[in-house]
């Protein structure tokens, strides 16, 4: 995971030392005389004050990201790993970039529900009627009832359909169970509790098999096709997704470990 380190006062004074009599030497040497001194002085005047402002910059991300962390650590340890289990695919299906640590940041739907924008929200939604839409088609006999709930709490109460060996499309059909769920959490089609309820079986199934991340991400690039179109966008997409989830300080993944006690 990439790590924010801001750059110590001691390293911010030897590079503006260095950068200043570079400029000096430089433009000195170029325009003899004064004008040389002048332009050099200006120039370094302004490497100086780029230095501390990026030094700055770098406090106020790190500040940014303590705070952010101390918010995720007292979230419900079981909906914030179920979300950051997800997020694969819940980045993808539901238009969810993660994004690059800002001091704008306001992507608290990586994290904990409820935070969905309206066109994510939207996706969600559609995700669910298209879901249900499928079960019903499958369904060998007309059910007594269409509600998501009452299907959830059918259909997906156990980590496995079925007593099998563990494969890598295992992971992928628990990702995305997990992400069904989590969007009939976040549009109120499925209360609280019983989303928990349904939601604790395929987390530690998912706990119990990867020792990390690395682990299950390696699993769901295996199975990517089965989730993203064929084809250069969903190459794109999946690329994008892991990258960021591994590479961003502000990654899910990042500040919730997988083992993390229930």
């Amino acid at each position: 995971m990439t790590a924010i380190r801001p750059m110590s006062l001691r390293r911010a004074l030897a590079g503006s030392l260095l950068g200043t009599l570079a400029a000096l030497a430089f433009f000195g040497w170029l325009w003899k005389g004064s004008v040389g001194l002048i332009v050099g002085g200006l120039l370094s005047v302004l490497w100086v004050i780029l230095m501390f402002a990026w030094r700055d910059a770098q406090k106020d991300d790190l500040a940014l990201l303590e705070r952010i962390r101390g918010r995720v650590s007292r979230q419900d340890p079981l909906l914030r790993l179920a979300t950051a289990l997800a997020q694969p695919i819940r980045g993808i299906v539901l238009a969810m970039p993660i994004p690059a640590l800002t001091r704008r940041f306001d992507g608290w739907a990586l994290y904990e529900l409820g935070h969905l924008p309206p066109q994510a929200r939207a996706h969600a939604v559609q995700l669910l009627d298209e879901w249900r839409a499928q079960v019903r088609e499958q369904a060998s006999e007309p059910l007594p009832f269409d509600d998501f709930a009452s299907l959830a709490t059918l259909l997906l109460d156990a980590p496995l359909d079925a007593p099998h060996a563990w494969t890598p499309e295992t992971s992928a059909r628990l990702c995305w169970r997990l992400n069904l769920l989590l969007c009939g959490m976040e549009t109120g089609a499925l209360p609280t509790e019983a989303g928990r309820a349904l939601l604790a079986p395929a987390v530690r199934a998912l706990q119990s098999h990867h020792a990390d991340w690395a682990s299950y991400a390696a699993d769901l690039e295996q199975q990517r096709w089965d989730f993203v179109r064929r084809g250069a966008w969903g190459r794109a997409a999946m690329s994008v997704q892991f990258k960021d989830l591994f590479g961003k300080p502000l990654s899910p993944w990042a500040l919730t470990p997988l083992k993390s006690p229930l």
